[in-house]
C-alpha cells in the first residue's frame, strides 16, 4: 500500500464520525419533548414544580436518597442537564458520546481513528436498547454519562497490571479518589463489579511481587464507599417494600426467575455485544494466535459480574445491560487490534463499518418513524 493510500485510509473514519453525530444530533433534537422519567425528574422531585435553580436539585435529592434510590450523582447530573435546558442538552449528548468513545479507545494498545469510530458507532450497534441509554435523557445521565467517569479509572489499574505507572502518582490519589467514590455510586450492578475487578488488579499485582501504589488503595476504597452510600440508601428499601407489596414471588420460584433473567440478559440482551465479543476472540486468540493476558481476565470478570449482580434484584430492566455491553465492545475492539498485527487490518476495518452502518441504521429508523 502506497504511502498515499495508507494516509487516505487512516483518516476515512473522521467524515464517517461527522456523519453519525450529525443523524445522533438530530435524532435528540427530534426527540423534542421528555420521555417517561424525564417529565420527574425535570421538576423538583418534592414539589413537582419545574426546576428553577441548584437548590430545587438539592431539596429533590435529598428527598430521592430517602424514599426512592441511592443514584444521587447519576440523577444530580441528569437534573443539571435538564436546568441547562434542551439546546444544551442537545449539543452535549453528541459530546458524550465522543467522550465516551475517548475513553474506551484508552484501552487499545494501537489506537487509531478506526478503533475510535469502532467504540462511538458500536455502543449504538450492540446496545439492544439503545434509545434508552443514548437518547432518552434519564438513561444517558444513568449509564453513558458515568461510564466517562469510571472507564478512566478501569484502565488505570489494568495497565498498572502491565507497566508500574511511576509518573504522577501523586496527583493519581486525589483523582482516585474523586473517581472510585463516583464508580462505586454509579449503578447498583456495576460499582461492587469495579470494586472486585479493582482488588483483583491489586492480587495480581501482589502476585507479581510489585508494591501496590497508594492510588490503587485509596481508589478501591473510595469505590467501596460509594457502594455502601448507594446500595444502603433508605430510599432502596421502601422501593424493595413496594415491590413485595405488589405480589412479587418468593421462594424457589424467585431463585428460578432470577437466574432466567440473567440467562436473558447474556443472550437476548447483550446478545449482539456477545457475538461480537466471541468472533473478536476467535479472530484475536484463534487465528491471529495473540496470547490471554491478565488484563483480558480482568475485564471479563467485571462484565460478568454486572450482570450477575443483578441477581440481587427484583427486575432487570433491558437499560441496565449497557455496562455489559460496553465491556464486551472494549474487551472485542481490543483484541481486534491486536489481530491486526497478524492478519490483514482490511478484514478489521470491514468490520468496523459493518458497526457503523448498523449504529447509522438504528438511528435512521428512529428520526423516520
Amino acid at each position: 500500500m502506497n504511502t498515499k493510500t495508507g494516509k487516505i485510509i487512516k483518516y476515512i473514519p473522521i467524515p464517517l464520525i461527522a456523519l453519525f453525530l450529525w443523524v445522533y444530533y438530530l435524532c435528540n433534537v427530534k426527540l423534542g419533548v421528555y420521555a417517561q422519567d424525564d417529565i420527574l425528574y425535570s421538576t423538583n422531585l418534592v414539589t413537582g414544580k419545574a426546576l428553577s435553580n441548584v437548590a430545587d436539585i438539592i431539596e429533590g435529592q435529598i428527598w430521592h436518597y430517602f424514599n426512592w434510590g441511592g443514584r444521587s450523582i447519576a440523577h444530580t447530573i441528569l437534573q443539571l442537564t435538564f436546568l441547562a435546558g434542551d439546546t444544551f442538552i442537545n449539543i452535549l449528548n453528541p459530546i458524550a458520546c465522543l467522550a465516551f468513545a475517548f475513553v474506551c479507545n484508552l484501552f487499545v494498545k494501537k489506537r487509531s481513528l478506526w478503533t475510535f469510530l469502532a467504540f462511538l458507532s458500536g455502543i449504538f450497534a450492540l446496545n439492544p436498547i439503545w434509545y434508552e441509554t443514548e437518547l432518552w435523557q434519564t438513561g444517558i445521565a444513568n449509564y453513558m454519562y458515568l461510564a466517562i467517569f469510571y472507564l478512566p479509572l478501569l484502565y488505570l489499574y489494568m495497565k498498572e497490571t502491565e507497566e508500574p505507572t511511576e509518573k504522577y502518582r501523586a496527583a493519581l490519589i486525589p483523582a482516585a479518589a474523586v473517581l472510585g467514590l463516583i464508580a462505586g455510586w454509579s449503578n447498583e450492578n456495576v460499582g461492587p463489579a469495579l470494586f472486585v475487578g479493582f482488588v483483583l488488579c491489586m492480587v495480581i499485582l501482589r502476585l507479581k511481587k510489585r508494591k501496590l501504589p497508594a492510588w490503587m488503595i485509596v481508589g478501591a476504597a473510595c469505590t467501596f464507599i460509594g457502594c455502601v452510600v448507594m446500595i444502603l440508601a433508605p430510599g432502596n428499601y421502601v422501593r424493595a417494600d413496594e415491590a413485595a407489596a405488589q405480589g412479587d414471588v418468593s421462594g424457589l420460584m424467585m431463585i428460578a426467575g432470577r437466574f432466567y433473567m440473567l440467562l436473558m440478559a447474556l443472550f437476548v440482551y447483550a446478545g449482539f455485544a456477545l457475538a461480537y465479543l466471541v468472533g473478536a476472540f476467535v479472530l484475536s486468540k484463534g487465528f491471529a494466535g495473540s496470547k490471554w493476558r491478565w488484563k483480558d481476565t480482568v475485564i471479563m470478570l467485571i462484565a460478568v459480574l454486572t450482570i450477575g449482580a443483578m441477581v440481587m434484584s427484583p427486575h432487570y430492566p433491558h437499560r441496565a445491560i449497557f455496562a455489559t455491553v460496553a465491556l464486551f465492545l472494549i474487551a472485542g475492539t481490543m483484541w481486534i487490534s491486536e489481530a491486526e498485527e497478524k492478519i490483514s487490518p482490511v478484514l478489521c476495518r470491514v468490520g468496523i463499518t459493518i458497526l457503523w452502518a448498523a449504529g447509522i441504521f438504528r438511528m435512521l429508523m428512529f428520526y423516520i418513524e
